[in-house]
């Protein structure tokens, strides 16, 4: 079986305030979006051979063993029976990015496993071995627009909230950051103005200004680039324009079709669709 891991991007993040075991709390609406990894499950009828895990594309920078793939296939086990599996992994979301990727394979890892071993096994159990594997895991089992609070796995499906017919644009450059670096240089901790859950029922042209992704006041002065290229999608007609979760890839909301100046990019990963 073929299945087709999405991504996700960050409408508005709000850092509310930092857990004594070391966790920050957060205010986020999680929103996906059609830029697909590909992920192929099947049995492994070799006598004798064990599980087989393939990667290509974009190959992450981690062992096999560290793999959220395999680690969510580790904790299905634990659960179920599952016998060796042929485990193809094709990653074109960019990685350190910022908008799910590795989260999101793991997610449909666990629900193709499911279905092909243990369709009898209920949801609840499914969304604990999602959050054992990262925060944002359990958000790619409900994929749909979804207000996120605690560290991201507090979900609230928010089915009124839709960017239909807007065109969205992601641009990443060759920067790479990870979670631990961004949380690290945090400037603002703590209780907002006004509370994203409110903020995001304004009309989308009202965003700039009103919602903000707090991890772009310390990660901006450091890599300049990016505040840049949220300005170059302004300057090229978005409506709105953020970096998304804690990475590097910005996006653009576009009432129509952008027609974006390529060589102002060309350091970056460059995609656009219409949503």
């Amino acid at each position: 079986m073929i299945i087709f891991p999405n991504a996700k991007i960050n409408l508005g993040l709000q850092i509310t305030g930092k857990r004594t075991d070391g966790y920050h709390t957060l205010e986020t609406l999680f929103y996906p979006i059609p830029l697909e990894d590909a992920l192929e499950i099947l049995p492994n009828t070799h006598k004798g051979v064990g599980d087989i895990f393939s990667i290509a594309g974009t190959t992450p920078d981690c062992s096999l063993e560290e793999n959220l793939v395999t680690k969510a296939l580790s904790l299905m086990r634990k659960k179920t029976d599952i016998p060796p599996v042929k485990i193809a992994l094709y990653k074109n979301i960019p990685m350190g990015a910022g908008m799910g990727g590795g989260s999101a394979d793991a997610a449909f890892t666990l629900k193709l496993l499911r279905d092909m071993f243990a369709p009898r096994m209920e949801e609840d159990v499914l969304f604990e071995m999602a959050l054992q594997l990262g925060a944002d895991c359990p958000f790619f089992l409900y994929n749909k627009p979804c207000l996120g609070r605690g560290i991201g796995e507090k979900l609230t499906p928010l089915d009124d909230i839709s960017l239909a017919g807007y065109h969205i644009a992601i641009v990443k450059p060759e920067i790479s950051i990870s979670t631990a670096e961004a949380f690290r240089g945090l400037k603002h901790i703590g209780k907002h103005s006004q509370p994203l859950s409110s903020l995001i029922r304004k009309p989308l042209p009202e965003w700039h200004g009103l919602i903000s992704n707090d991890f772009e006041e310390s990660l901006f002065p450091e890599y300049p680039r990016l505040k840049e290229l949220k300005q170059l999608l302004y300057n090229q007609g978005a409506v709105y324009a953020s970096m998304t979760g804690s990475g590097s890839a910005l996006y653009g909301l576009f009432r129509e079709k952008p027609v974006l100046a390529k060589k102002l990019f060309n350091d970056c990963f460059l995609w656009q669709t219409a949503l």
